[in-house]
């Protein structure tokens, strides 16, 4: 049963999810279909501004929306809709996106400025404020998320704390022999797979660590002497190679100032047994999979609209790998969460309170667990408890 806030929740996030997935839609899928018609509409930038290369990138941006970030966030609502447990993981990964797809726009137009003049499009205006707009529902969701789990854990806690100072009378001997246990042998192998994407995760960190960091601040050195003039600005002559390179450089960016920090953060609160790393590494692993796409396919709309584009082979291999192991990670984890989230009726971490969950069930009779106003703030504590 909805209560007033809830519903107010519900329809904020229908309402916000709908009007984005609109935007994508007519901005992202024309830009993909017919670049010059979405161009001539408004919806994406003159290549005048961005030349042929920037539209070759940014079509391979539109090819990532359109294959990952649009269906993420249709079926995030659609199980939102349903009340499926399931869509968090969509939403979760769709909001993830959500944040990192205008980080890397502000660095890429940041970037391409400095390379090179024939890039006309500065990070002032509505460059600037539309990414920052489209950033904010996406964090929102993230924050409260993350708040909400905290918080769902807190209340488990203190119900725990209380069931065995005596408070819930019908904790009885015969409740204390019967066994609630639904995760001991059900989850084994699934718990196998989640340990070994976790052992993944911290071989990825130390990989993209060691490949992205270089290229980032490396660059930012480089940026730093043009200014001062020990380094020349790049020539009109290579503006394809060096716009392309910018765009290159944006997903790097938010590799190392996103992807990278988030990931440890949520790995070290694993280790720590905290409520909210699901919620993190949730957020990590879309991202994984969504960061690679645009350069590995906008390079090569790039070759086949510039036949003779100057470009590393050899980064470019590398370049590759990484996006392999960075969408395999990525997909993977999210596979493992579905079906968790799918198979799991309360999660598994209820089994920490194992006192608390057998009052509950004694006094319920059967019937669903109901918390009490301390945990109103989700719409359905079930929900919550998957990410702890």
């Amino acid at each position: 049963v909805y209560t007033k806030e809830s519903r107010r929740r519900y329809w904020a996030v229908q309402v916000i999810g709908w009007i984005v997935v609109l935007y994508l839609c007519v901005c992202r899928g024309l830009s993909l279909i017919s670049y010059q018609t979405a161009s001539a509409w408004g919806l994406a930038e003159s290549s005048q501004d961005i030349t042929t290369a920037g539209v070759a990138m940014n079509k391979g941006g539109a090819f990532a929306d359109v294959v990952l970030y649009i269906p993420m966030m249709i079926v995030g609502l659609i199980g939102h809709r349903l009340k499926a447990r399931w869509s968090n993981v969509f939403f979760l990964g769709a909001a993830s996106i959500t944040v990192s797809l205008p980080l890397a726009w502000l660095f890429t137009i940041a970037r391409a400025r400095e390379l090179t003049p024939a890039w006309k499009i500065a990070c002032t205006g509505s460059h600037f404020l539309v990414p920052i707009l489209l950033m904010s529902p996406g964090a929102t969701y993230i924050v409260y998320m993350i708040v909400a789990s905290w918080n769902a854990r807190a209340t488990l806690e203190r119900k725990d704390f209380w069931a065995r100072a005596g408070y819930y009378t019908s904790a009885n001997k015969d409740v204390e022999r019967e066994s609630y246990a639904t995760g001991d042998t059900r989850l084994s192998l699934l718990d196998n797979a989640e340990a070994w994407f976790i052992s993944c995760a911290w071989l990825l960190l130390i990989i993209t660590t060691a490949f992205f960091a270089p290229i980032f601040f490396e660059n930012s050195l480089d940026r730093e002497r043009q200014r001062a003039g020990v380094l020349p600005n790049s020539s009109e002559h290579n503006a394809p190679t060096t716009i392309c390179f910018a765009y290159i450089y944006g997903q790097v960016a938010v590799g190392v100032t996103y992807l990278i920090p988030v990931l440890f953060i949520g790995l070290c609160g694993r280790s720590m047994g905290a409520s909210w790393w699901r919620v993190v590494l949730t957020t990590t692993a879309s991202v994984s999979a969504y960061l690679p796409i645009q350069p590995v396919v906008g390079m090569q709309y790039a070759r086949s609209a510039i036949p003779h584009l100057e470009a590393d082979r050899v980064g470019e291999i590398i370049w590759w790998a990484i996006s392999a192991l960075l969408g395999l990670w990525g997909v993977g984890w999210i596979f493992v969460e579905l079906v968790r989230t799918m198979t799991a009726p309360y999660g598994t971490e209820r089994e920490q309170f194992p006192l608390l969950k057998r009052c509950i069930i004694r006094e319920g009779e059967g019937e669903e667990a109901k918390f009490d106003q301390e945990a109103d703030h989700a719409d359905d504590v079930d929900d919550i408890l998957l990410h702890l």
